[in-house]
């Protein structure tokens, strides 16, 4: 798996482009530069585009790498979630409860702009959704 950490134009959000078949190793490499651009005070909000991933065929080893993630995922970021096309059928409605119960303020989508809407509503909540 590749994964390509870049700042956007907006301050504190962030985008991490991931592609390739996703394993553990790789998901704690995001989680960790995650937790240090938040450590850092540099990360307020990111996108991550994971729409060039390869799902794993394993439902359950799918559910604990979310749940490892979730878990190491400070909960002061906002998150969206651009899934492969797959995702919607296979894991969607799983990691949705998964992120109610780990209680992050992580979102899913299927589109780069609704994505970008929803954070920039999070991060300005007085002002309108680009």
């Amino acid at each position: 798996m590749s994964i390509e950490i870049e700042p956007t134009e907006r301050s504190g959000v962030y985008v991490a482009r991931c592609s390739g078949r996703i394993g553990r190793a790789q998901v704690g490499v995001l989680s960790t530069s995650i937790s240090d651009l938040a450590a850092r005070g540099k990360l307020r909000a990111m996108t991550i585009d994971a729409r060039e991933i390869e799902l794993d065929e394993s439902e359950s080893l799918a559910a604990e790498v979310w749940e490892d993630w979730l878990t190491a995922l400070p909960a002061t970021i906002r998150l969206a979630y651009l899934g492969p096309p797959e995702f919607a059928a296979r894991r969607e409605n799983m990691v949705r409860q998964m992120i109610r119960d780990a209680e992050r303020d992580v979102e899913l989508f299927d589109c780069p702009q609704k994505a970008d809407g929803w954070l920039h509503a999070r991060l300005t909540p007085d002002m309108p959704a680009a």
